[in-house]
């Protein structure tokens, strides 16, 4: 089997996942307790965006071989690309807790604290990659908003006034300023920055899409929705668009159109929340409370904190007759309203806000 294990790390190297998987998996069915084999498994699937599969196997390696950071780092990864950022951060907090210097795990980190709208955790999770990171746009515009979000205002200044230097006149400058604009609220300024990256690169991912929140929040809505639509034409993989044109299409009544967006976006990422209660509200609309209950249990496994969650389950439970697990389902919704502000009714209506569109590790 040494032979075979040999063979499938020199196939991964070369990127032949077929070879490398039969190998690997040869080695799992000859000794299933070889914790390399299933985390080089999990690797293959993740090369192949096969998430759960990844996941299947990298979790078998992490309980063979718990000390090894590098495989919750990877389990991290496939959280992250699914959407399930708790998870992701637990990860990475872990591998930090290890291995103090990792670099990858602590950028990864202060991505998922900023996602979770933890800015000043964000902040100082990343504070520390200023040198290391100060040509990533990426990374200027997370620390610059994280910055901006946690009372540093000089911190929020400098980190954009880096992007615009580095970026100098680039799509992709003007694409990252655009957002950054609309994570402030400036519409009028996103917009410009917007059609700047797309009159570089008329194909460029995403900056139809925040044009189309743009357009969404000044209730400009056939814009809105041919923006979505023409993002999706460039990168039709992206949950994000599909989401947004879901949540029109419930606005506007027409439900059976926004089921079937909403249940696009999550076949893309399913554990998009915003999506989940989208797609349970628009279920609600047309009388179908068993479904839309599942869909939200379905959500509230992903997020238990969200009191739109728990106050939506509630209506359902109402609404199917389960009087006394509503009136329950309501206590829990007031209880969540007193700890955690719960931005979720201001995602579905389209406002400016932070989001992970565009913000992708590479693996």
């Amino acid at each position: 089997m040494a032979d075979r294990y040999k063979s499938g790390e020199s196939e991964l190297r070369a990127g032949d996942l077929d070879a490398a998987q039969r190998d690997f998996q040869a080695v799992v069915t000859a000794a299933p307790q070889d914790p390399g084999a299933h985390a080089n498994l999990g690797v293959i699937h993740m090369r192949r965006h096969e998430w759960t599969a990844a996941l299947e196997q990298l979790r078998k390696a992490a309980a063979l071989a718990p000390g090894v950071a590098g495989v919750r780092l990877n389990i991290g990864l496939v959280e992250f690309h699914t959407g399930n950022y708790p998870a992701a951060l637990e990860s990475f907090e872990s591998v930090l807790h290890d291995d103090a210097g990792s670099l990858q795990a602590r950028y990864l980190l202060g991505l998922c604290q900023f996602f979770l709208q933890r800015y000043p955790e964000a902040r100082k999770t990343l504070a520390p990659l200023q040198d290391s990171q100060s040509d990533n746009l990426q990374y200027l515009y997370v620390f610059g908003i994280a910055a901006g979000r946690s009372g540093d205002a000089a911190g929020e200044k400098a980190a954009l006034a880096r992007l615009l230097t580095i970026g100098k006149d680039t799509p992709e400058m003007h694409l990252w300023a655009g957002k950054a604009y609309f994570a402030r609220g400036d519409d009028a300024q996103a917009a410009g920055e917007l059609r700047l990256a797309l009159r570089g690169d008329p194909k460029l991912a995403f900056a139809h899409y925040y044009l189309g929140r743009i357009a969404r929040n000044q209730q400009q809505i056939e814009e809105a929705r041919a923006e979505f639509l023409a993002d999706q034409a460039i990168s039709p993989d992206t949950a994000f668009d599909a989401e947004q044109l879901g949540d029109l299409s419930a606005a506007a009544g027409d439900a059976r159109t926004a089921e079937r967006y909403y249940t696009e976006a999550l076949r893309l990422q399913p554990q998009l929340i915003t999506a989940s209660y989208g797609l349970a509200k628009t279920l609600r609309a047309e009388g179908r409370f068993t479904d839309a209950l599942n869909e939200v249990d379905r959500a509230i496994q992903i997020d238990g904190q969200s009191q739109s969650l728990h106050y939506l389950r509630a209506q359902l439970l109402q609404k199917l007759g389960r009087v006394e697990q509503a009136r329950r389902e309501f206590a829990i919704g007031n209880e969540l309203r007193q700890k955690v502000q719960d931005d979720l009714e201001r995602k579905i209506g389209g406002s400016a806000g932070v989001d992970s569109a565009m913000l992708t590790p590479a693996m």
